[in-house]
């Protein structure tokens, strides 16, 4: 894992990265994959 971004948009981030970017080898499938989504899926689902 990326311990912080290296392109912060602003401070209230706190050096967080927002997500990652998947592509396909083609690119002709993108989808950004977000922390927070991912988090909150997870604690809805938590077992």
């Amino acid at each position: 894992m990326i311990p912080k971004t290296n392109v912060a948009l602003d401070a209230a981030a706190k050096g967080r990265a927002e997500g990652i970017v998947a592509r396909t080898t083609t690119r002709n499938a993108i989808a950004k994959l977000r922390f927070e989504d991912y988090e909150r899926y997870a604690q809805r689902h938590k077992q």
